[in-house]
């Protein structure tokens, strides 16, 4: 049956990509490609894609004349993406974000990634061909066995691709490389059409070229792979790809308590005794650190360590009746993120959710008086903590997010141990104050300001 199934599939991908037609694309499209256009956004999971189009279209992944994967446009997005491919150089270059400001163009672009590969700032280089003849250009991009250069004095791909204005030389026919421009040059490099003595040259008169790892489709006929570790290539522009790079996340802020713990006092009253409500410290501050990694277009996961302290109140003259963590707690829990910021839209401005949960380990002080006197005991405790934060985040700079952090964190109590508060004088029975919490669970809710470091 799943045979029979493979079969029929074939079949049908063979009959429809025949007719399939978008721009600057064929039936079937490269690795090379599928990177250059951002198609997917999956790295290394297939040999090639087929295009099948019928009214909407799909991309299909191959690996093994097996379809590994899939993309799916539907009928009202492929005017979009035609769009998208035919002037894609033309929407890297635009001072303004076409990619965002287009309310089409900014739904598809959770199955595609633009990517700026092209650096614009090369020199123009000459070379002396076997035949005598100097050419002149920008050095688009080279392997061992050929070189690409532009046919003018700078390379404009919205306009240069669709014209056609490069020439491919084959090194075998490059007799001299000079970092200077035309044959007046007195510094000439020999290559003589060997491969080693152009990447040598290449290197001394430090070479560089417009394009790295992966190339427009229209240079495929001369240029297969691009990538060859001996040459030095202009780096790689990004246009806020949603990176898949492990990231950090520094925070600090201040909590709210909305639902404190039920805690109470039982105090010694003559041969009685009576019960007082002890209060929860209202305000706290926190601050932490978080780790996370990529696992989907939409989704990350990470770990957060957050440690959360109270005003000290120790000092406190005022006789009071008080619960509150002069110590610390530590918050351990477990993140999924959901929509991080540069995963949807290319947004510089954004907002994204996680849901934490984890462990928590507290240090209780508690409180109260005699005769107008603080006496005070300390306890620890453990609970589950369950958090729901929303961020509005702001890119800075390619690898630097800033972000303001709302949330709310559910506490269940799991246990506590608080010490009693044993007072002591001369000539009187011992005196003590029993601490309980009969409901050990709070709820909490802050601010707190980000600041997210990734490397793409």
């Amino acid at each position: 049956m799943n045979k029979m199934l493979l079969i029929l599939t074939s079949t049908l991908i063979s009959a429809v990509t025949v007719a399939a037609q978008l721009p600057r694309l064929g039936a079937t499209i490269s690795d090379n490609t599928k990177m250059y256009f951002g198609i997917g956004r999956r790295k290394g999971n297939h040999d090639s894609m087929k295009v099948v189009k019928g009214a909407g279209v799909t991309f299909l992944g191959m690996r093994r004349d097996s379809i590994v994967d899939s993309v799916v446009f539907s009928p009202d997005e492929v005017s979009t993406l035609e769009r998208y491919l035919r002037d894609y150089e033309r929407l890297l270059s635009s001072q303004v974000d076409l990619f965002v400001s287009d309310s089409n163009m900014r739904r598809i672009l959770n199955r595609v990634a633009p990517r700026q590969f092209l650096e614009m700032n090369v020199r123009q280089i000459s070379f002396r061909l076997s035949n005598g003849s100097v050419v002149t250009g920008i050095p688009l991009v080279a392997t061992n066995d050929d070189l690409l250069v532009s046919e003018g004095e700078t390379f404009d791909p919205a306009t240069d691709l669709q014209q056609r204005k490069f020439t491919c030389l084959p090194v075998t026919l490059i007799e001299n490389i000079t970092p200077d421009i035309g044959a007046a040059s007195p510094r000439w490099l020999n290559v003589r059409g060997d491969f080693t003595l152009f990447r040598t040259a290449a290197r001394l008169a430090d070479l560089r070229f417009a394009y790295l790892q992966n190339i427009p489709p229209e240079f495929e006929g001369c240029i297969t792979s691009v990538k060859d570790e001996n040459l030095e290539y202009a780096n790689e522009l990004k246009v806020l790809p949603r990176s898949t790079s492990p990231y950090a996340t520094a925070f600090s802020g201040v909590i709210s308590t909305m639902l404190s713990p039920d805690a109470v006092v039982e105090l010694p009253y003559g041969s009685r005794y009576r019960n007082s409500a002890l209060q929860f410290q209202p305000l706290s501050f926190s601050t932490g650190i978080e780790a996370s990694m990529y696992i989907s277009e939409l989704h990350d996961i990470g770990l957060r360590a957050m440690l959360v302290a109270q005003p000290p109140t120790v000092q406190d003259s005022v006789p009071q009746n008080s619960l509150g963590m002069d110590a610390y707690s530590l918050h351990v829990m477990g993140t999924w993120h959901i929509a991080p910021l540069d995963s949807v839209g290319y947004n510089t401005i954004g907002l994204s959710a996680t849901i934490g949960a984890g462990p928590s380990f507290l240090s209780y002080r508690g409180r109260t008086y005699r005769d107008a006197k603080n006496l005070t005991t300390s306890g620890t405790g453990l609970a589950l903590d369950v958090d729901l934060s929303v961020s509005l985040q702001v890119l800075i700079f390619k690898s630097l997010i800033i972000g303001l952090r709302g949330y709310s964190m559910y506490q269940q109590g799991l246990r506590y141990s608080v010490e009693s508060i044993l007072d002591e004088r001369p000539n009187q029975m011992p005196w003590e104050a029993v601490i309980s919490i009969p409901q050990h669970s709070a709820l909490f809710g802050g601010v707190q300001l980000c600041l997210t470091y990734t490397s793409h």
